[in-house]
């Protein structure tokens, strides 16, 4: 992995959690999302090419997001991120090499009727 600049992370992304508030007339769930944060990052697509720390392919829809921390923030697959209006859910993170101050946060777009 070749050194990140910090030039490149020049798209914002939201950290979010969504919870389940109750059924629609249709009998749809609907959701509530609540923003935990907002920070720069470097996106990537992430194509059909294996992820190292899940081993399981991920589609065209899956992206890559780097973001750069002074504070481990809290990550894990029950969050999701915002990004250009999508909706993705988070399905690994991992640290990045150079001093471990970036993280590489894996999701896969998600739909919500």
């Amino acid at each position: 992995m070749k050194k990140i600049r910090i030039k490149e992370f020049s798209q914002r992304i939201t950290v979010f959690v969504r919870t389940e508030t109750g059924r629609d007339s249709e009998d749809y769930p609907t959701y509530a999302d609540t923003d935990l944060f907002t920070t720069w990052a470097k996106v990537e697509t992430d194509g059909t090419e294996e992820a190292d720390m899940q081993k399981a392919a991920f589609d065209g829809t899956s992206m890559v997001f780097t973001i750069r921390f002074r504070h481990l923030p809290y990550l894990d697959n029950t969050l999701f991120v915002r990004h250009d209006g999508l909706d993705y859910e988070i399905v690994g993170v991992d640290p990045c090499e150079f001093g471990h101050i970036y993280l590489r946060i894996h999701a896969k777009r998600t739909v919500v009727q």
